[in-house]
């Protein structure tokens, strides 16, 4: 086994390779003039008959980035042989994954398809938008959550935690989340205004909040205004302390001003992309173990 990093490795795949105790290089890549990508696997990385595994996020520069693992996934598969396996901490194009106006394309289906067409054989991606949309990889894939990671991370700071969704669609993350702290967890009701069909919450008092520590979990912050409004709503409640805890964090400079004035302590997020937002509030995490045991899943190991 070998790891590969491709341009959008936000430092998981060096990390992996060592935690395994795998080989590791970095393929060769070049833009030319017209704005086409280049990949190149070096000729001491690969061996003939040894199985790759390839890591490449897909934000920001979404399409580049996908193109790029396409490439990497041809020369692998023409340097050893065999199918590659790809590591893809942020999916790009996950968030269509049905028809919602007659004519439209399922976009995470046919990025999932093109990986496979391409020559990948297994998949590892975190905390993909619907893991249902896997069932498009024609080969095999694991959806890890980090749930691990995010408790490691989490235990040392806080005091008599509360787990909260801030929708049903989280609720499979703050269970699993509030299993490993020890803990309980909510749901905060989220509903579409049938005349405007804008997206709000409805808050329910929550009496079991004030004095404690209280952490919001979902997949994704990226303008930050859902999660302000939940944060403030708990601030309002008597929480001692709001943690944001999620798998990506693509925040804008917005985002993280509507936090800070919403009351938020920290922000915990996984390195899933190329992109970071340094700030004393937030913190980004590796989730390397569970990465690798997905892997391991994946060549049916594990």
């Amino acid at each position: 086994m070998f790891v590969v990093s491709l341009s959008c490795d936000p430092g998981i795949g060096r990390a992996v390779a060592a935690e395994a105790g795998w080989r590791y290089c970095e393929a060769v890549r070049k833009v030319f003039p017209d704005g086409e990508r280049y990949v190149r696997i070096p000729e001491d990385c690969s061996l003939k008959g040894e199985r790759a595994v390839v890591v490449q996020s897909m934000y920001p520069n979404q399409d580049s980035m996908m193109v790029e693992a396409l490439l990497a996934a041809d020369a692998l598969k023409g340097v050893t042989g065999l199918e590659p396996i790809a590591v893809v901490p942020y999916l790009a194009y996950a968030r269509q994954d049905r028809v919602f106006l007659s004519g439209e394309a399922v976009s995470v289906r046919a990025v999932l398809r093109a990986l496979h067409s391409a020559g990948y054989g297994g998949l590892v991606v975190l905390d993909v938008h619907k893991e249902d949309s896997l069932k498009h990889f024609r080969g095999t894939s694991v959806n890890v959550l980090p749930v691990n990671t995010l408790a490691k991370a989490l235990k040392g700071v806080v005091e008599r935690p509360l787990v909260i969704s801030p929708d049903k669609g989280a609720a499979r993350r703050a269970e699993a989340l509030s299993r490993a702290l020890g803990t309980e967890y909510r749901i905060v009701e989220k509903f579409r205004d049938r005349f405007t069909g804008e997206i709000r919450h409805r808050f329910a008092p929550m009496p079991e909040i004030r004095g404690r520590d209280v952490i919001v979990v979902d997949d994704i912050v990226s303008t930050g205004g859902t999660m302000a409004s939940v944060v403030s709503f708990l601030r309002e409640q008597g929480a001692r302390k709001v943690f944001v805890a999620v798998s990506h964090g693509p925040l804008t400079k917005k985002a993280l001003a509507r936090l800070m004035d919403a009351g938020v302590t920290k922000i915990f997020s996984m390195a899933t992309t190329c992109y970071r937002l340094e700030h004393p509030l937030i913190t980004y995490l590796k989730p390397v173990g569970e990465v690798l045991q997905a892997i391991k899943e994946v060549l049916g190991t594990g």
